[in-house]
């Protein structure tokens, strides 16, 4: 009966405004963190994919399509390119080279789920890939895994959601502190003013012999007030 009581108080009717405005506030700013970081790491994952095409474009135009093949296997097959992806593919669509199967060639930029032969679990683990048509109808792709996203996305929510519980615990146990706290000032200002004016009735009855009965109306209370006969 005392929560509901506590749990009516404006105190705590603002601590819980409090809480929401502080919610929001937490959402908003971890939106921002999210989007501004995301743009920053995908940003810096095309640079890495532009780059790696540009080398192997640029080694094409050196030596020959051969050199290239033995250079994306080297690649596909060193631990410091778990994470990478290429395909070199002949006119006909016959992969030469490479850790993905042969596919429609394109240009340009493009993610699409990693095929489960390369550890490709779920729709959700995806790589970021760049193609390039080269002379006489080659084509050659380069792409990363996004996992790296993933992770980023786990990481922001896991922190958000904590935050949020952080918040509103403190608030809540603030908000019933508070509650409780203002609470009990009322009820000690009410005792207080019912003592004084209990006080100021008897005095005022004993003055003038008044006589005063409370008794149960059942429902509600009956006062009844008894004066001395009057002296004529």
């Amino acid at each position: 009966m005392r929560l509901r009581r506590v749990l009516r108080t404006y105190s705590f009717r603002i601590m819980l405004l409090y809480v929401g405005s502080s919610g929001v506030s937490v959402l908003i700013l971890f939106g921002v963190i999210y989007w501004v970081t995301a743009k920053f790491m995908e940003a810096q994952l095309r640079s890495a994919i532009a780059t790696e095409m540009s080398s192997l474009v640029d080694e094409l135009r050196a030596t020959n399509i051969g050199k290239i093949a033995d250079e994306i296997s080297e690649r596909v097959a060193s631990p410091e390119h778990q994470m990478s992806f290429c395909l070199l593919q002949d006119a006909a669509g016959q992969r030469t080279a490479g850790n993905l199967q042969a596919m429609p060639a394109f240009a340009g930029w493009r993610e699409f789920p990693i095929p489960p032969e390369n550890g490709g679990e779920d729709s959700s683990d995806t790589l970021m890939a760049q193609g390039q048509q080269l002379p006489g109808g080659w084509f050659l792709l380069v792409g990363q895994d996004t996992d790296q996203f993933s992770d980023f996305e786990e990481l922001i929510l896991y922190s958000a959601g904590w935050s949020l519980a952080g918040a509103f615990a403190l608030a809540l146990v603030g908000g019933l502190t508070t509650g409780a706290s203002m609470l009990r000032r009322v009820e000690a200002i009410t005792g207080a003013g019912r003592d004084i004016g209990l006080s100021l009735v008897a005095a005022i009855a004993q003055l003038h012999r008044i006589a005063v009965e409370i008794a149960d109306n059942r429902p509600g209370l009956r006062v009844m007030f008894r004066f001395p006969p009057s002296k004529e």
